[in-house]
């Protein structure tokens, strides 16, 4: 199990104002790629958990994935994530 947490500034650990995990959440599912948000507390987190049997070329086709919805996030969203 993994887990990314969505902020707006690395450097500062500020957030967005508007969680963006579940809109994460719901582009990924489009695209193939289970994930679970965590929103609670002020907190906007991204959990995977993918099989104990998954190998390193499933890996790099989850991330390719989240890249690819992370930029149509900040296409559409016009925000910069």
């Amino acid at each position: 199990m993994g887990a990314v947490e969505i902020v707006k500034d690395q450097q500062t650990n500020e957030r967005f104002e508007t969680p963006l995990a579940p809109l994460v959440v719901t582009e990924a599912a489009k695209r193939g790629l289970v994930l679970r948000s965590v929103v609670f507390d002020g907190q906007d987190t991204l959990v995977f958990a993918p099989p104990l049997t998954i190998n390193k070329e499933e890996i790099k086709q989850m991330m390719t994935i989240l890249s690819e919805t992370i930029s149509a996030i900040e296409a559409t969203e016009n925000i910069k994530a």
